[in-house]
């Protein structure tokens, strides 16, 4: 579903895919097509439901930086990395996510709302990410990188 929206240049709603499939590839494949958020069955109702309350209040924060443009969703405080990786996603910006935890700085970069890599220790792709979720946040901040417009 991913791929063909992609394809046909459709404009995605917050998504979180809940698969079965767990391997590093797929979910990278789904975050890089679009995917707000990703859990891998089973999963806690905890997470599930941390999950879908993040959309939900992203969603409402979009309709009202929409109506309302002096306000921005992007500013919203405290930032988790699950809500920065879907406002990302959603506001399809191009930039980096910075997670600051009690082992280090770890970055997911962003190109045009898709995430396309992520760092953190020497670890990179699903790795990296997992163990940035897995650790407690100190920060996260979005840094955005404004498009380059050619004469």
């Amino acid at each position: 579903m991913l791929r063909k929206a992609n394809e046909e240049k459709i404009a995605l709603p917050l998504t979180i895919v809940y698969s079965a499939l767990s391997a590093e590839s797929y979910i990278m494949e789904c975050l890089k097509l679009g995917a707000s958020s990703y859990l891998v069955k089973p999963v806690s109702a905890l997470n599930l439901l941390n999950s879908i309350a993040d959309c939900l209040a992203l969603s409402a924060k979009k309709r009202t930086a929409l109506a309302h443009p002096s306000s921005t969703f992007l500013d919203e405080k405290p930032l988790t990395l699950t809500r920065a990786m879907a406002q990302m996603t959603t506001a399809q910006k191009s930039g980096k996510v910075l997670v600051d935890t009690v082992e280090g700085t770890g970055t997911l970069d962003y190109t045009s709302g898709k995430l396309i890599a992520v760092r953190f220790k020497g670890l990179s792709g699903l790795l990296g990410l997992e163990t940035l979720r897995a650790l407690p946040h100190r920060s996260v901040t979005i840094q955005l990188v404004e498009p380059i417009i050619a004469d």
